[in-house]
């Protein structure tokens, strides 16, 4: 059965507070008294301790991640580390942000919300909401190059970092929503790690591991649903102020990058013509606009095209063929040319190699 998309959006903004690095802070073994010379070793300035809304990078916090996950107790696992910072999540951790999500009227809404200012979010993936028969699923997925001194710390951040995410969604429903609305089903995109029972114990739904990628489902009575304290009167004031707070945080978008978020709303991605249609432009104008960021539909194309075949062919249950299905092309062999062409190598070599790295 064919998914029905209802929302796509990207938590991954360019720019953040400090207050997301916390939540794993909590849970090293760094001493409260050396916390501020850590994060200045980190490059963050320490005022942060007592500033937690200071602004930056996610590049920032993505650095400041990775050497936290070096020093986390290892008889956790990162997937379980990373369930217990999510789970830890309670919707008034957002300040603003949170208060508007607590007086929408329904999960669209609060996706709506929580993807327009993800700036005051913290997250990293990219969101997907569909429904399925009578589930309804988010699907989360994180792009780009990621920091860590070996392949194996970086994807340890990746799968911490898509963790993290998906179980915060896990709690903030049932902080939004009540407890009655907890997942039917979890799938995480890795092997299971050497304590997945206990994690599957903590988190009391079935999990699938080595999925195809990260998901939550529900029951479809959720996106009908009603939010605990739905209010529209205080909601659209929140929302206003929770907008001021996002302004002050924000870059300016460029063209590039909208279109690069128009490439991995959907599978297979849209052509250029469906994309200039997106965004209210003419094929002709949108080429000429890109070419005065130095960059073209083409080049944007491959580049998420690449990003998204590498996170595919890291799941080793998805064959190749359904790999170049949802990249869009016609079939094997025409992906594995493009594949090659890009990395110098066969999807299937890069995947060995990958994985046994």
């Amino acid at each position: 059965m064919a998914a029905e998309h209802l929302l796509t959006g990207n938590l991954a903004t360019p720019r953040r507070t400090v207050l997301g690095v916390f939540g794993l802070l909590e849970r090293s073994d760094i001493t409260e008294a050396d916390v501020g010379r850590f994060l200045l070793e980190c490059g963050l300035p320490p005022i942060a301790i007592q500033e937690p809304d200071i602004p930056i990078t996610r590049e920032q916090q993505l650095a400041c991640m990775a050497r936290l996950l070096e020093r986390l107790d290892p008889e956790l696992s990162v997937p379980h580390h990373a369930t217990e910072v999510g789970l830890g999540v309670h919707i008034t951790l957002f300040g603003m942000l949170g208060l508007s999500l607590m007086y929408a009227g329904s999960l669209r809404e609060c996706l709506r919300v929580i993807t327009t200012y993800a700036e005051l979010s913290w997250g990293h993936s990219r969101i997907v909401v569909a429904r399925e028969g009578d589930q309804i699923f988010q699907a989360f997925a994180m792009d780009g190059r990621l920091p860590g001194r070996t392949a194996a710390l970086q994807e340890d951040l990746r799968r911490y970092c898509v963790t993290v995410d998906l179980m915060a969604s896990v709690k903030m429903t049932a902080d939004l929503f009540g407890p009655e609305h907890r997942p039917t089903e979890v799938w995480l995109p890795y092997p299971a790690p050497h304590d997945h029972r206990k994690l599957t114990r903590r988190l009391g739904h079935p999990v699938r591991f080595d999925a195809p990628e990260a998901r939550l489902y529900f029951h479809e009575r959720l996106w009908r649903a009603t939010p605990l304290l739905a209010n529209p009167l205080v909601f659209r004031t929140y929302e206003k102020l929770t907008a001021q707070l996002a302004q002050r945080l924000r870059t300016d978008v460029d063209l590039s990058e909208q279109v690069r978020r128009l490439l991995w709303m959907t599978s297979p991605p849209p052509d250029r013509d469906s994309v200039a249609s997106m965004l209210a432009l003419s094929p002709r104008t949108l080429a000429r606009r890109l070419a005065e960021e130095s960059t073209s539909y083409g080049e944007l194309q491959r580049e998420v095209r690449l990003a998204r075949a590498c996170d595919y062919l890291r799941n080793r249950t998805l064959q190749i063929a359904e790999i170049a299905a949802r990249l869009g092309f016609s079939d094997a062999a025409a992906f594995s040319r493009a594949f090659r062409q890009w990395t110098g190598e066969t999807p299937s070599t890069w995947r060995e190699r990958e994985l046994a790295g």
